[in-house]
């Protein structure tokens, strides 16, 4: 693993070539799984029907624009079956890769840029938002252009391009996913320190960007689209930063799966083996720290630091002052590859040569059992809760729709958009109970009881009905099926199952 060894000089493009290539590889299998409900309303024709849809998405939802309006034009052109709304956060993923490797080098050695590009590549995350079309992988992709191209602007002669390159993917970074502004100030305080003509126009590209990021969500809120809470987002505390870097980032919560809803210090107590390799892992992560502040070529360690540290801590402070609702894992995937970075520093600076190769042997290792953990429970919460096969069901409820005379009736406790999606015959009912003229109606139940069910089914004359439990987001099902079953209005005629969804078959008499 020495810098000066001839065979490592010499191949380091062809080792870097095979892990891009073994990369791909490990993000093709699950690229044309189902869709499921994020995937849904960020990248298809569900919400991206048409320009008035996307004015209107851009106005008024919460989230930042950018990913949904590229995708508009990509479903224009491509389609929205699930291979395609995928294929750009494959390709983000994959070059971010390649980026990371490149960037690294400018901060470090070639064996820590060759193992960081290693690691970020088996990572069960990183795998994860390559195959999944939301905006994480392009958000990634675009931050560290906008990082690459910031440190070519010190060393380019054709700094006009690299200006360029800087301004938009950092702007449309910031346009990807908001958490991306943090970076933009923390990069302009950078600017500051020593001051010259490079760092000045930076500095004034990077105001421009705040500005526009400033105007566009006063405009946003004129209309009414005020941030408010979400359900699915917690405070970001020091034991959640303690599992974002020593589980999730690591492990990819595969090793040792764990709800975070559920995440309590006793989680840790009760995994002995999970706690022993945390302690190895950040006894490795601190020697990574350490040495990236002595050792770093044209002293960016610093830097590399702040990269990884800056977001944690700015969502850190949110909750210290009483924001509750600030923090899901997803959210940090920016960070990703500094963790790698740092950790990849740590294993391959060891002095002694023994201590050198068994700390990068571990590391290795690990990732690898993580990795194999990752695709062997395809159907547990890992990186994330997995995505119920709802194409299955569309087929499934499609033959129900074919021999039935009367119109399906669908009752859920969580959301079923994803039929809707794989058949056009759907059609949602969140206010208005009134039946519609689709050959399938989905009605949502916010209260277990039976008597709702009762209303809708004698209003309309309807003698079937079903019942669909997403495993994954179950809500109050459990206890609308105890109240339905034991109910003598309804008669239950039986059930089929799919990944990560089941559906009871009712007669109403």
């Amino acid at each position: 693993m020495s810098e000066k060894n001839p065979f490592l000089q010499n191949n380091s493009k062809l080792f870097l070539f095979a892990i891009l290539i073994f990369g791909v590889l490990l993000r093709l299998p699950n690229l044309n799984e189902s869709a499921w409900y994020d995937e849904v309303v960020y990248s298809t024709h569900i919400v991206l029907k048409d320009p008035a849809h996307l004015i209107a998405i851009v106005l008024f939802d919460k989230s930042a624009p950018f990913y949904r309006i590229f995708m508009f034009f990509w479903i224009k052109v491509f389609g929205d079956a699930e291979l395609s709304i995928r294929i750009p956060s494959l390709t983000c993923g994959i070059l971010s890769i390649l980026l990371i490797y490149v960037l690294t080098l400018k901060f470090t050695e070639k064996k820590t840029a060759l193992l960081t590009s290693f690691l970020l590549c088996l990572s069960p995350v990183h795998i994860w938002y390559s195959q999944e079309a939301t905006p994480y992988s392009l958000l990634l992709f675009l931050f560290l252009t906008s990082i690459y191209s910031y440190y070519k602007l010190k060393e380019s002669t054709a700094k006009t391009f690299w200006y360029g390159v800087y301004f938009l993917s950092f702007f449309l970074a910031v346009f990807t996913h908001y958490g991306a502004s943090v970076y933009l100030v923390l990069i302009s305080i950078m600017c500051l320190s020593k001051i010259d003509k490079i760092k000045l126009k930076v500095l004034i590209l990077n105001l421009v960007i705040l500005g526009c990021f400033i105007s566009f969500e006063l405009f946003k809120n004129s209309f009414g689209a005020v941030y408010t809470k979400a359900d699915y987002l917690r405070p970001f505390t020091f034991f959640e930063l303690w599992m974002l870097f020593l589980n999730w980032f690591t492990f990819g919560n595969s090793l040792w799966a764990i709800n975070p809803y559920r995440m309590r210090l006793s989680a840790i107590l009760q995994r002995p083996a999970m706690f022993c390799a945390q302690i190895i892992f950040l006894i490795i992560f601190i020697q990574g720290l350490i040495l990236s502040l002595k050792k770093s070529k044209n002293s960016y360690g610093m830097e590399t630091i702040l990269y990884l540290f800056s977001l944690p801590a700015a969502m850190l402070g949110l909750s210290f002052v009483g924001f509750r609702h600030v923090y899901i894992e997803r959210f940090l995937f920016i960070a990703l590859p500094f963790f790698c970075m740092i950790l990849a520093k740590g294993a391959t600076g060891f002095k002694t040569k023994s201590i050198k190769v068994s700390a990068v042997a571990t590391v290795i290792v690990f990732y690898i059992a993580a990795l194999a953990a990752f695709l062997i429970k395809s159907d547990k919460w890992t990186v994330y809760k997995q995505n119920p096969d709802w194409r299955s069901a569309a087929k499934y409820f499609s033959g129900e729709i074919k021999n039935s005379r009367e119109p399906l009736v669908i009752f859920a406790a969580s959301s079923a958009t994803e039929l809707v999606y794989y058949d056009g015959r759907f059609k949602e009912h969140f206010q208005d109970q009134k039946m519609t003229s689709f050959k399938a109606q989905i009605y949502y139940c916010k209260k277990p009881d039976s008597a709702y069910l009762y209303r809708i089914l004698s209003e309309n004359g309807i003698k079937t009905f079903y019942l669909i439990k997403n495993k994954y987001w179950v809500n109050n099902f459990d206890e609308m099926l105890k109240n339905i079953r034991g109910d003598s209005k309804f008669s239950f005629v039986g059930k089929v199952s799919f990944k990560g969804l089941e559906i009871f078959k009712f007669l109403h008499p």
